[in-house]
């Protein structure tokens, strides 16, 4: 695979303990700046606001020893910090997942709290626009016999000002259900709505493993949740399905449609909804032999009530966009002017540690231009990535830095639409 390595070696070093980083920038209109403080802290998410200001979510360990907390900061359209927070019991781990510019004008973060070390629940929170906690909610699967694990993958806001958090549970019983597709929801004031009180049904899936990634509410008010399943075959599909008013699957039946991919396992990492007519489905197709990842994106035609393979508008699959052997299979997208934007992890470089690479395609998913590779020394890894109205790319990942390379920090990056740090 050809591609340009943006090489950050002579860019790196350790960021003061407790602000961003202010390595000199030739020009405002591109920039390198690192988030953290003290420790180590990764990156989760990117909200681009359209005073061009960002909010950035992500996890903190400040020290060997102490578990991790969440991390939100927003930070000036040049990337200069404005203000940062973490929160969460220090004597409980917490692992950010997803958050949402409310329509009321709030942040809404929801995250995994490992409650004991044998149970994870929910805990969905929200705040003001300066980070200021509002309010929270500990959400789980109700009366169980034992605690039982429920994941976040995603939050969505409802129509109603409400919320659904999409993830997955070990809770049934059944030895054939490893994994069951979470979709958990409240009202806007965070009440969680129940099977016992509110007929609402929490959980599906038909095969040993099913996970719901990302869900969706078109203006009628109907739910499609996007994901992975292997209900109708030995690996793992791509998976979309709709909801009824009552959270049970609709469609064609409990398993609505699989993307199917013979002979490999396909995992979804990231969905967004496009404007341009539908929804992208971004993640990993692995060769079950040799192991190797490559990234495999889909793109579905909006809001039928039934999905099938007549819905896939388009699909991407190919050597460009080979990925290598890793540890932490990773892909996501964004729509552009243009276009769509692809980040993901990338192992194909002689230390085996990742970088992240990016990817231009066009509007029918055909590659446009050589991949980029951003990255540094040590494990470097991606998160987000989105288009500004002039047409510049803002990426947001994790970087291993220091030299040797110590610390992961989060970097937000603002490049050209090239991907360069240039005019």
């Amino acid at each position: 695979m050809r591609g340009r390595k943006l090489f950050f070696g002579l860019l790196i070093f350790v960021v003061a303990c407790d602000t961003a980083s202010n390595i000199p920038s030739p020009s405002k209109s591109y920039f390198i700046k690192y988030f953290g403080g003290d420790g180590n802290q990764t990156a989760v998410d990117l909200i681009v606001n359209p005073d061009g200001t960002f909010y950035i979510l992500g996890n903190s360990v400040r020290s060997a020893g102490v578990n991790q907390r969440v991390y939100l900061a927003k930070a000036d359209a040049q990337g200069r910090l404005l203000w940062q927070r973490t929160y969460g019991d220090p004597a409980i781990k917490m692992e950010a997942r997803d958050f949402e510019l409310t329509s009321d004008g709030k942040l809404a973060v929801v995250a995994n709290k490992f409650t004991t070390s044998a149970n994870a629940d929910i805990l969905l929170s929200r705040f003001t626009l300066d980070g200021n906690a509002i309010d929270s909610v500990l959400l789980q699967l109700e009366s169980l016999p034992a605690p039982k694990n429920e994941f976040a993958n995603s939050l969505t806001e409802l129509n109603d000002g409400g919320f659904l958090v999409t993830g997955y549970t070990d809770y049934s019983s059944d030895p054939s259900h490893q994994w069951d597709e979470l979709h958990l929801r409240t009202d806007k004031n965070l009440r969680q709505l129940l099977t016992a009180t509110d007929i609402w049904k929490e959980t599906t899936g038909s095969g040993t493993t099913n996970k719901g990634v990302k869900s969706f509410q078109t203006k009628a008010g109907k739910i499609y949740v996007f994901g992975m399943t292997n209900a109708a075959a030995i690996d793992m599909n791509f998976w979309n399905f709709g909801l009824d008013a009552n959270g049970a699957p609709s469609g064609n039946s409990d398993v609505s449609s699989e993307f199917v991919v013979n002979g490999s396992n396909e995992i979804v990492t990231s969905v967004f909804k496009s404007p341009v007519n539908g929804y992208v489905m971004s993640g990993i197709m692995t060769d079950p032999a040799s192991q190797t990842m490559t990234m495999y994106l889909k793109k579905i035609r909006f809001d039928n009530p039934v999905f099938d393979q007549s819905d896939i508008q388009f699909s991407y699959s190919s050597a460009t966009g080979a990925l290598g052997k890793g540890a932490t299979p990773f892909v996501t997208a964004c729509v552009g002017s243009s276009g769509y934007y692809v980040l993901a992890n990338t192992y194909n470089n002689p230390s085996g540690f990742s970088d992240m690479m990016l990817l231009k395609l066009d509007d029918t998913f055909q590659g446009s231009g050589d991949p980029v590779i951003l990255g540094g020394d040590g494990e470097d890894m991606a998160a987000a990535v989105s288009e500004l109205p002039d047409g510049r790319i803002v990426v947001l990942g994790t970087m291993n830095i220091g030299t040797p390379a110590e610390q992961f920090k989060i970097v937000l990056m603002k490049l050209n639409s090239s991907g360069k740090l240039t005019d």
